[in-house]
């Protein structure tokens, strides 16, 4: 554990000002609450995968690893040399129990956070085009806040910013052709239930 001395003086300014440097605070206030009523979404924002838009990265603490589904490393046009193996097995993903895939690193950037994330690519229908896990928010220190629909770090000068989550994610969203077929018949099967119970 880091101290700092009490009294800054002589031998010492110079520690104390290298320590404080390395300390901020971050902190949620009522001014930053984006949403209102239901609040358990997702952390959804829009980014850049290398200079290719994409919509619905989301921001998961559950999350173990950072992953990515193979039709979007297809339609980034990603090619597969690029890939390096991985010995890593996930669990959870489909009733079979387990997918084994490759993984790559790549240049990403949300609002003016620029990153590189180690994302690994799996052959399953999501609904999130690139998942950035705990690796990735613990790497970078952010702090991802659901209640407020936003999340916040501190930047190479030490100043707090925030980045606010897509209000709607799915409502003209970027790539909407990378949504799988299964994952469109259950949003509008969604959106039909959702209109029939404004009558009941």
């Amino acid at each position: 554990m880091t101290q700092i001395p009490t009294i800054c003086t002589g031998e010492n300014v110079n520690h104390c000002h290298h320590t404080l440097k390395q300390f901020f605070c971050i902190a949620f206030t009522p001014e930053d609450m984006q949403v209102k009523g239901k609040r358990d979404r997702p952390l959804y924002y829009t980014g850049y995968i290398r200079s290719s838009e994409v919509s619905r990265m989301q921001v998961d603490l559950k999350s173990a690893l950072s992953t990515m589904p193979r039709r979007v490393m297809q339609h980034l046009g990603v090619p597969t040399h690029r890939l390096s193996v991985t010995q890593t097995t996930i669990y959870g993903f489909n009733a079979n129990g387990t997918c084994l895939m490759r993984k790559i690193k790549l240049k990403c950037q949300i609002g003016d956070l620029k990153f590189k994330v180690a994302c690994y690519i799996i052959d399953v229908d999501t609904l999130y085009n690139l998942l950035l896990g705990r690796p990735w928010i613990h790497r970078y220190s952010i702090v991802p806040f659901t209640l407020h629909q936003v999340m916040k770090y501190a930047n190479e000068e030490g100043k707090v910013r925030m980045l606010i989550t897509k209000r709607h994610p799915f409502k003209g969203s970027i790539i909407t052709s990378l949504i799988p077929s299964s994952i469109r018949i259950l949003l509008r099967l969604m959106k039909i239930h959702t209109w029939k119970n404004r009558f009941w």
